[in-house]
């Protein structure tokens, strides 16, 4: 989680409404650091929380990163952020095992894929196939889950991960 001074707060690439938490504490967006028009694909999803409350407003920054070195099995990009009502600190964050691109061995972040790889050459077509990613029949098991995270302090309150071949 990076902290951001008032200055600093430049946000691009919404991915969906800001959301408030309730009593209107946080002002809570997801946005991408860029936008691959090619694929139209959101590349490195992350969180930004503004405080609403305290003054001189402070805001933090949290990708997916920063939950997978918590402990956030499979983690790899956000997908979405909803408000729980009950709380005014907490969101609910949807994710993914996905990575951000293809890795085509081309792009900056070679060696990350979203479960597929390029195959063909310069005689074949170029298509890409499943990784394999380990398991038995030697398809992608993609994984979603979903997890609380305070916006105040950065814990996350609890994580429950869906798998699915």
């Amino acid at each position: 989680m990076s902290a951001c001074r008032q200055t600093d707060l430049e946000l691009f690439h919404v991915m969906e409404s800001p959301i408030l938490t309730s009593g209107d504490r946080y002002l809570v967006t997801l946005g991408a650091d860029d936008y691959d028009k090619s694929v139209a694909h959101y590349v490195q999803p992350s969180i930004t929380a503004i405080s609403l409350r305290c003054q001189p407003a402070t805001c933090s920054r949290i990708c997916a990163a920063d939950l997978a070195c918590r402990g956030v099995p499979g983690i790899k990009r956000l997908l979405a952020v909803r408000c729980c009502p009950t709380n005014a600190y907490n969101v609910a964050v949807l994710y993914t095992n996905e990575s951000d691109r293809v890795g085509d061995g081309q792009r900056p972040c070679a060696g990350t894929g979203t479960g597929w790889r390029p195959v063909g050459g310069a005689r074949t077509a170029v298509g890409y196939e499943a990784e394999g990613r380990g398991t038995p029949t030697g398809g992608y098991e993609h994984n979603f889950g979903f997890l609380i995270l305070d916006v105040c302090s950065g814990i996350i309150c609890q994580v429950l991960l869906y798998a699915r071949q």
